[in-house]
């Protein structure tokens, strides 16, 4: 689950009585939520950086687990031989049981 936190900043409201001072109010605004905006972007990329590195990490104790699996079923089903020994092994047992066709 995440969270996600908001900040608030305030400012004391100006009433300005001139078109310029009206301008450069908005533009003060306007600043101020650009930071704000800016500031909250860092912060979820921080949290999404956070993420993946979790979920990569998870990933890779998954693949150690299923790796460490896979050599426990290959050991038991070759009772602890190698793969390559235990298939040649088939084959040469496979060749021996067969019927002499020409004896």
């Amino acid at each position: 689950m995440s969270t996600v936190t908001a900040k608030s900043s305030w400012s004391i409201q100006k009433d300005p009585k001139t078109v310029e001072g009206k301008l450069d109010y908005l533009q003060e605004q306007v600043n101020q939520l650009n930071k704000q905006l800016s500031e909250q972007a860092a912060e979820f990329d921080k949290k999404i950086k956070e993420s993946e590195l979790g979920i990569k990490n998870e990933i890779e104790k998954v693949r150690l687990k299923s790796k460490d699996i896979e050599d426990k079923i290959v050991i038991s089903a070759t009772g602890g031989i190698s793969t390559q020994v235990f298939g040649f092994l088939l084959m040469v047992g496979y060749v021996a049981i067969l019927p002499n066709n020409g004896n």
